[in-house]
Formats: structure tokens, C-alpha cells, sequence
């Protein structure tokens, strides 16, 4: 007899509707992080970031975000390996990117708002990680720990819950000053 609770969920597929997350600062201004709708027939989500500065002045940008059902990079059980040396857990749903270029918005700890947006977004469609395949230089290391992030599947990749990543990137946004609106 067919049972619906074992069949596997296809998250890269959810349908999600577009959604702003507002932010500002005394000093930068401010910042919409603009998630566009998702249709079913794509596993990527964009997100549209522009800063409106003090003067008036308008930075933008765009971020991309995967999302896939069974992830080879991330794992649930962190550095656990079984007797044959195999990675308990490797291949569970998740949200995340292998490479983030925010322009000319850098420097003014706006990663932590998109990261925020990511994961909020993660947990809406309801998949277990937030990964980021590829960690390409000391800063966004420190962003990801600093988001609640540890080791991956490989040493160049870091993850965290969804959950986690949401908490823990808001407090380091507010840290810097960034207040939700």
C-alpha cells in the first residue's frame, strides 16, 4: 500500500512568492534585500540588493541561491564517519551558493542581511541546511562562523541549519548595525 509520508520531499521545486526584508543603518542607510518569485521549474532563487544611501545614492546588486534535494556537500552529522570511512549523513536537502559577488556593496556587513534573507528563505521551503560550496577568501570564513556556519562536507565549504543561520546572521547584522524594518 502507497504511503505519502515516505515519499521524499522535492524542495527544488517549492513555488515561492518574491518577499522584501528591510533593513537600516545610521550610517549606510537603506537596504532592501528583494527575494523574486520562484517558479517550479527552476532550482535557483535570485535576490535583488539595493542600498539607498544617506546622499540619496542608489548601489545595487544580485545574489543567486541553489537549492537541491540531495546536496553532496552537506551532511548532518559533522565529521562523524562510519567504519568504512564514509560521511554518516552526506546528501541531505539544502539552500545555499558556491560563489557571492556583492559589488559595490561590500564592506558594510551586508552579507549578514542576505544571509538572513537565505536562510528565511531555506526555512520556508522547508530543507535541512544552509551551505556554501566554496569559501574563497578569510572573510566570508569569518562571515560564516560568525552566521553559526561550521565545516562541510570538504574544508573549503562551511553549513549550518537554516535555523541557525537566520539567528545568528541577524545578531551579527544588528551587531553592525543593521536594524530590521
Amino acid at each position: 500500500m502507497w504511503n505519502p509520508t515516505r515519499v521524499p520531499r522535492n524542495y527544488a521545486i517549492a513555488i515561492l512568492p518574491p518577499l522584501n526584508f528591510n533593513f537600516t543603518h545610521a550610517v549606510h542607510g537603506a537596504l532592501t534585500v528583494s527575494r523574486r518569485a520562484k517558479m517550479a521549474n527552476t532550482n535557483q532563487i535570485v535576490f535583488d540588493l539595493t542600498l539607498t544611501t544617506l546622499n540619496g545614492a542608489v548601489i545595487a546588486a544580485v545574489c543567486h541561491m541553489g537549492v537541491d534535494n540531495d546536496d553532496p556537500a552537506a551532511h548532518q552529522s559533522p565529521r562523524f564517519n562510519d567504519h568504512r570511512g564514509v560521511q554518516a549523513g552526506v546528501g541531505v536537502s539544502s539552500v545555499g551558493y558556491a560563489d557571492i559577488n556583492l559589488g559595490n556593496l561590500t564592506g558594510r556587513h551586508i552579507i549578514y542581511a542576505v544571509h538572513f534573507a537565505m536562510a528565511v528563505t531555506g526555512i520556508e521551503i522547508g530543507v535541512a541546511m544552509f551551505v556554501i560550496e566554496s569559501i574563497t577568501n578569510p572573510g566570508l570564513d569569518a562571515v560564516c562562523q560568525n552566521s553559526g556556519m561550521r565545516w562541510a562536507f570538504h574544508n573549503s565549504a562551511r553549513q549550518g541549519t537554516c535555523s541557525g543561520v537566520k539567528e545568528g546572521s541577524l545578531e551579527r547584522a544588528q551587531h553592525f548595525g543593521w536594524q530590521v524594518i
